[in-house]
């Protein structure tokens, strides 16, 4: 019964998908009510002690892995002072971390395509009292970023974002961060590798020879980081994540 169940959620998932391109809506649009719809009743409290749904409990809803995000920055050249991006910053996972070590010379600035997720994320932002430091929480559909300045990021941060964007998207986002970033900034892409994997309504694997094409063609310097703690999904053991490290040239 679960599996038919899955199997009709998915159909209904590209049957919505459908009726938001058809009325001239993006992917971002219909990805964004998505996200508010699965996750209309989180809260951070249901976050922080693990009250939510059971399938939740690890990967995107395991928040102490944020000060695990902060180190693995700070080991490939994030800096207090630094100026930082969080692209699809979700309900503050790395948030919290980054404003902490932030210095008064730095700057946060986390955006979301779900206004539930960032609703959760300001939750966060109080309950720490971390509200007079340095940052901007922005809620933005636009792949070209137009709240950034242009040359302004030092570090761009994005993690399981660009695994959630068909093509166009993902290349019209690239584009658009690159000209927001100033020479020699860093841009950390995480992506799901897996040769195996069909295409689903929200997923989209890539090669790594496509990710580093594509982050080369935009103006970056490509190094894979083999440090990286590699993660497979529960259900299908062979998808694997990897981080891309891009040096704005």
């Amino acid at each position: 019964m679960n599996s038919l169940l899955r199997k009709i959620r998915w159909k209904l998932l590209y049957l919505i998908k459908h009726l938001f391109y058809v009325s001239g809506k993006s992917w971002n649009d219909f990805y964004g009510w998505m996200l508010d719809y699965q996750d209309r009743k989180i809260t951070i409290d249901d976050i922080l002690t693990k009250k939510g749904p059971t399938h939740r409990y690890k990967g995107l809803w395991h928040w102490e892995k944020g000060e695990d995000y902060l180190k693995y920055m700070v080991k490939h050249g994030l800096k207090p002072e630094h100026v930082v991006f969080d692209f699809g910053c979700g309900y503050g996972r790395c948030t919290i971390p980054l404003l902490r070590n932030q210095s008064k010379k730095g700057q946060y600035i986390g955006s979301e395509i779900s206004k539930k997720r960032l609703k959760i994320a300001e939750d966060w932002i109080q309950r720490e009292n971390l509200t007079d430091r340095n940052y901007q929480l922005v809620f933005s559909k636009q792949e070209d970023l137009p709240f950034l300045e242009d040359d302004s990021l030092d570090i761009t941060w994005v993690l399981s974002v660009f695994n959630h964007m068909p093509n166009k998207t993902l290349e019209n986002t690239l584009k658009a961060i690159s000209k927001k970033m100033k020479a020699g900034g860093l841009l950390f892409a995480y992506y799901v590798e897996d040769d195996s994997a069909t295409k689903s309504v929200k997923f989209f694997p890539r090669s790594e020879s496509v990710m580093s094409g594509l982050l080369n063609k935009h103006g970056f310097k490509v190094q894979s980081l083999e440090d990286w703690e590699a993660e497979y999904d529960e259900e299908n053991r062979s998808k694997i994540t990897k981080m891309m490290l891009g040096t704005k040239i």
